[in-house]
């Protein structure tokens, strides 16, 4: 949904290919219904639709929908490979710096963030009577909570509900202001990278701060 609305605001110069619809998602694997691909399938896929794209003369920006998804790897070797640049935007991320403004709560993973979000999407598909408060349990170590050590997170055993935070307060309106916010960024991003020159410091300054004073 996120790129479709971009590519609305700028087309035709911008469209949008047929998304890749299942990722990496072994993490929710305890919850019955969940589909998934392993790392090494989904890039491949990735990979080969990738090229294909580049081959026919588009410049690519990914919008990733999942944040079970690592694209950088595959990013770096096509680069390496064909001598494209490619772009990855985490469209959650995006509106960041304007959360506290929209939401009253913290998000991880179906709280108020995303569940505000869905309920302008897709309202016929949430049932906020039926959410929890998304209680998680802690790392019992102390370098996995201070963050420097890191392992992937099983959410079956994370949590009861699949949930990292309290989805109370969400609203349709809520996820329509950030949705606003993220789409107006991303195009402008996407106006900013087709006006900008291509030269042998792309997608960097050609200054180097300091340098010479």
């Amino acid at each position: 949904r996120v790129a479709t609305r971009v590519a609305e605001r700028l087309r035709p110069q911008v469209v949008v290919a047929e998304g890749v619809m299942v990722g990496v998602s072994e993490h929710h694997m305890n919850h019955a219904g969940t589909l998934t691909l392993r790392p090494g399938t989904f890039l491949a896929v990735l990979n080969d639709l990738i090229r294909s794209v580049v081959k026919a003369g588009f410049e690519i920006v990914l919008i990733n929908g999942h944040g079970g998804n690592d694209f950088i790897p595959l990013i770096r070797q096509i680069q390496q490979d064909m001598g494209v640049h490619l772009f990855l935007v985490d469209w959650w991320k995006v509106g960041h710096d304007r959360y506290e403004e929209i939401f009253t709560a913290s998000d991880d993973h179906a709280g108020q963030f995303e569940t505000s979000v869905a309920l302008h999407l897709f309202p016929e598909l949430v049932e906020l009577d039926a959410a929890g408060d998304g209680a998680v349990r802690e790392f019992r170590f102390e370098a996995l909570r201070a963050g420097w050590a890191r392992t992937s997170r099983d959410f079956g055993k994370l949590s009861d509900q699949c949930a990292v935070g309290d989805p109370s307060g969400a609203s349709a309106e809520r996820g329509r202001e950030y949705l606003e916010l993220v789409i107006g960024r991303i195009a402008d991003f996407l106006v900013e990278l087709a006006e900008a020159p291509i030269d042998e410091h792309f997608p960097f300054r050609p200054d180097v701060p300091g340098a010479g004073s």
